[in-house]
């Protein structure tokens, strides 16, 4: 690994409307840890009113400016990144996100690039940027929360994603049992993750209390609880999503 120092500049596409529209700076630096700066902007929203920013779950000003340390193995994906990426022309284009990468290495030498692989770039300044807002505790660590109600049981499932120690732990509760923990690796934390947020989810019919009837359900973090079929629905008939979430869960302590 010889990056001593990176800057990561980033905007999204013109189609983007605000208030979703916003850019940042992101500026790493490799030391005993990974010292970060993040600096993020949202743009173009002179000609909102205060109304519609907040309507679409906003605040009047939502800009933040933050820095700190985070783990030094979050290098170790930079480094693997970096090997993976071959740059390429930038073309301006409407529905395309601006990313631009600038490198500085051990040697003083730099090197400025756009990604051919911008989607990957675009994946690791999330986990970054997540990493540090947990680190600082702006933000709370990933926990989602399953049930699976049933005539015999009832067990609750805990998954919590820890970015800031790139950690990915499970956890089980049932009623008169001890807690199961185990922990699984970070790419498949990754995986499932996806698999969650594919289906819709309906909050105006979610549940607000903890549910007790017999189904399964999911929590994704926002105080609600959705049942599979009813406010939780797989967007294709053909893919059974919410089927294949049910059973990864239950196989997660078997």
């Amino acid at each position: 690994m010889d990056i001593q120092s990176f800057e990561i500049h980033f905007e999204t596409s013109e189609n983007t409307t605000p208030p979703y529209s916003y850019a940042y700076i992101l500026k790493g630096s490799i030391k005993d840890k990974l010292e970060l700066h993040y600096h993020v902007q949202y743009t173009h929203r002179e000609d909102l009113s205060l109304e519609e920013i907040i309507d679409e779950g906003f605040s009047p000003n939502d800009d933040l400016e933050i820095q700190g340390r985070v783990d030094i193995m979050w290098v170790e994906e930079l480094d693997l990144l970096m090997r993976q990426t071959k740059p390429r022309q930038y073309i301006q284009q409407a529905n395309i996100d601006f990313l631009e990468v600038n490198i500085t290495h051990i040697d003083g030498t730099g090197n400025k690039f756009f990604p051919q692989n911008q989607d990957l770039w675009g994946y690791l300044c999330e986990e970054l940027c997540q990493a540090l807002l947990e680190e600082k505790q702006v933000e709370r660590p990933l926990l989602f929360k399953f049930k699976k109600i049933s005539p015999l049981e009832s067990i609750e499932y805990w998954f919590m994603m820890s970015f800031s120690k790139r950690q990915v732990m499970l956890q089980n509760k049932t009623k008169k049992g001890i807690p199961k923990e185990k922990s699984v690796g970070w790419e498949y934390g990754k995986k499932f993750l996806e698999l969650v947020f594919k289906p819709d989810y309906f909050a105006e019919n979610a549940q607000v209390h903890e549910p007790n009837k017999n189904g399964f359900y999911i929590n994704i973090g926002d105080e609600l609880w959705y049942e599979a079929g009813k406010t939780a629905l797989n967007r294709s008939q053909k893919v059974d999503v919410l089927g294949q979430i049910e059973k990864k869960v239950l196989e997660f302590f078997v």
